[in-house]
């Protein structure tokens, strides 16, 4: 649906709601009718609009997407990080292990060997055909979660994964 046209029904039912409530409190029945309709409208505008999150704090996310180069570099600086480390790992994936159903690979491989082995080169594959990203990215809360008592020192790689969270804004888990 056209943005603007989401603008106009976000403010008519915003107009719509506030004089729902003047009626309401005046006693007009008509009041009772046209408050919690146009206060569904007013959260299902929002929703589309993405001006709230599904926890309903107001957060903004009109963003433009991050650009390609920039998304690549921040891609080079944490494979150099995780090899700086020692995360990389030389020997490639088991056929198996890519048949995970559960998020970031955890029911068939750890998370740093998801980052090597999906995470970053789908985004390379996204990069290079000038596809689309997606609206927002939290690696680096699971990033957080995972590397807690990992016995390497991953506080340079979890900067780096929250800084390419931030590449594409904030997400609708955000604001709670």
């Amino acid at each position: 649906m056209n943005k603007l046209l989401l603008w106009l029904a976000f403010l008519i039912t915003a107009v719509a709601f506030v004089v729902g409530l003047a009626w309401l409190m005046a006693g007009n029945a008509l009041g009772y009718a046209l408050t919690p309709v146009s206060l569904a409208l007013l959260v299902w505008a929002a929703l589309k609009l993405r001006r709230i999150n599904l926890r309903g704090s107001v957060i903004n996310v009109s963003h433009d997407p991050p650009d390609y180069a920039v998304v690549a570099a921040k891609l080079d600086e944490i494979e150099t990080e995780m090899r700086r480390i020692g995360m990389w790992q030389e020997q490639p994936l088991r056929p198996e292990q890519y048949d995970f159903t559960r998020a970031f690979g955890m029911d068939t491989m750890a998370f740093d060997q998801w980052l090597q082995f999906i995470f970053i080169p789908r985004v390379r594959e996204i990069v290079d055909a000038r596809g689309k990203f997606p609206p927002y990215s939290q690696v680096s809360a699971q990033a957080v979660r995972e590397f807690d008592t990992h016995p390497l020192d991953t506080a340079r790689l979890q900067t780096l994964l929250h800084e390419f969270d931030r590449l594409f804004g904030p997400s609708p888990f955000d604001a709670y």
